[in-house]
C-alpha cells in the first residue's frame, strides 16, 4: 500500500511542537514591539503599529498583571492585560520603556492609582485593587519579591548558646 500521503504516528507531536514554537515565537515578537501608551485620567491608550487600543482602568471586566515573554538573557518585564467592561476591547500593555527599561516608579503608581478607582459594584474591583497593591509594591521594591522574601522566617532561627 504505497501512497504518498499517510499520517505517521510522530506527525501529531511534531505539529503540536511547531503550534507551541510558534505561539512562543508570535508572543516574543508581540510584545518586542515598541508601543507608544498615554494615560489620560483613568483611560489608558496603547498604540501599537498603528492599531489604538484603549481601555478604562476604572470601568475594566478583567484586569491581570503576568510576565512577558522573554529569551534567555533578556530582562523580564510585567505586562498588564485588561479588557474595557464597556467596549469588551482587550489591552495589552508591557510595562517598560522605548530603551527596554522598567517603567518609573511614578508611572507604575499612577496605573496603580487609576485602577483603585474602579467602582465596587464592577466586576473586577477586588482584581484591579490587588493589581494596584502588586504594582505600588513593584514600584517600592524595584521589583516582585518571591513568597520567600515575604515570609518571616525568624521562627526557624536557633540559637546554640
Amino acid at each position: 500500500m504505497g501512497g504518498t500521503i499517510g499520517l505517521e504516528p510522530s506527525a501529531p507531536l511534531v505539529w503540536a511542537l511547531f503550534a507551541a514554537m510558534s505561539a512562543y515565537v508570535y508572543a516574543r515578537w508581540r510584545d518586542q514591539l515598541i508601543v507608544d501608551a498615554r494615560l489620560d485620567g483613568t483611560v489608558l491608550t496603547v498604540r501599537r503599529r498603528g492599531r489604538v487600543s484603549s481601555c478604562d482602568l476604572a470601568g475594566t471586566s478583567t484586569v491581570r498583571l503576568g510576565s512577558n515573554i522573554t529569551a534567555r538573557g533578556d530582562k523580564g518585564c510585567y505586562a498588564l492585560s485588561l479588557r474595557d467592561a464597556r467596549t469588551g476591547q482587550r489591552v495589552r500593555y508591557v510595562l517598560r520603556t522605548d530603551d527596554c527599561r522598567s517603567l518609573s516608579d511614578e508611572d507604575l503608581r499612577l496605573l496603580a492609582e487609576a485602577l483603585e478607582a474602579t467602582l465596587p459594584s464592577a466586576r473586577s474591583h477586588a482584581a484591579a485593587h490587588r493589581t494596584a497593591k502588586r504594582l505600588r509594591l513593584i514600584a517600592r521594591d524595584g521589583y516582585e519579591k518571591s513568597s520567600s522574601e515575604t515570609v518571616d522566617w525568624s521562627h526557624r532561627i536557633h540559637n546554640a548558646d
